[in-house]
């Protein structure tokens, strides 16, 4: 439906765009919309089998909150550009703390 809207919108006004959207739905025999929706259908299905293979692979994933293991072991640079970090001693122009000293 998209496509085909595209391809007949000369206007580009909402109102026009909603027209052609109503004629384009209209237009949609009760056979087509049987086969779109055996093919969410399927779709769905499909996507449902393979549920188990999603919760192993998000678990893998899942970064904790409260996790304070370093994974980075091998790098023992701890400068401000190795860690990601802007130190007091690492000045960029513009850039000011977040906390005030007198906190």
């Amino acid at each position: 439906m998209k496509t085909g809207i595209a391809a007949i919108n000369i206007t580009f006004k909402l109102r026009d765009v909603q027209q052609l959207a109503e004629q384009n739905v209209a237009a949609v025999t009760v056979e087509e919309w049987a086969a779109i929706c055996g093919n969410v259908t399927t779709v769905e299905e499909k996507y449902m089998s393979r549920e188990h293979e999603m919760e192993s692979v998000m678990e893998r994933i899942v970064i904790k909150a409260d996790d304070d293991d370093d994974d980075d072991d091998d790098d023992d640079d701890d400068t401000p550009e190795s860690t990601g970090s802007c130190g007091d001693n690492y000045d960029i122009q513009g850039i000011g703390s977040i906390v005030s000293d007198s906190e």
